[in-house]
């Protein structure tokens, strides 16, 4: 008896543990699967938070180029991510304004009448973001900067800077065929660019 007795005993112990062994094992399996189905939302999410976009800074900052900075951010933002404004950088800009996509930002000096113009390129065509040196959606050849004007079609520094000497030392352009006074832009040029530009 004493023996059945140390049987049964024994018996009884292994089934605990294996019961107690069946139970952790499958509260394990629970949490690798909460684990599993959480993480892959949770990568989403953190991808989400640190979208960026690249925005091209030029004119009056201190150092242009392409800056990286989150979507959303401020024109501020990515004036400071270039070392910030040069002295000729007029400041009647507004600082809070929202760059949500990949876009080309110029800040414009106080001689060409300051502010900020803000740029989507696609392709050969400009689309409009401010209107600032921008009148109906064009480039206003009187009073655009080189920044703006080497976004032109075919326009590049060396023209852009061209154009700006021309109109100082002859005035302002009474028409938009008037640009083909300038050295280097002639019908075929003026044919591309026509489309984007404006005089008044």
């Amino acid at each position: 008896m004493k023996k059945v007795g140390k049987i049964l005993l024994i018996a009884t112990t292994v089934i605990i543990l294996l019961t107690t062994l069946g139970l952790s094992l499958n509260n394990v399996q629970k949490k690798r699967n909460l684990i599993s189905s959480v993480q892959p939302e949770r990568e989403f999410t953190d991808g989400q938070n640190s979208l960026k976009v690249q925005i091209y800074v030029t004119g009056e900052v201190v150092n242009p180029g392409i800056v990286e900075v989150e979507k959303g951010a401020t024109i501020l933002d990515a004036v400071t991510a270039c070392g910030g404004f040069t002295e000729m950088a007029s400041l009647n800009i507004n600082l809070v304004y929202s760059l949500d996509r990949n876009v080309t930002l110029i800040i414009k000096s106080k001689d060409n009448g300051g502010g900020a113009t803000v740029l989507e390129t696609t392709g050969d065509a400009i689309i409009i973001d401010s209107e600032n040196g921008l009148i109906d959606g064009k480039i206003n050849i009187n009073h655009a900067d080189a920044g703006a004007l080497g976004l032109l079609p075919g326009i590049g520094e060396k023209t852009a800077l061209d154009i700006i000497e021309f109109r100082s030392n002859n005035g302002l352009f009474a028409s938009i065929e008037d640009i083909m006074n300038v050295p280097g832009i002639k019908e075929s040029k003026f044919s591309k660019i026509k489309d984007y530009i404006s005089v008044e």
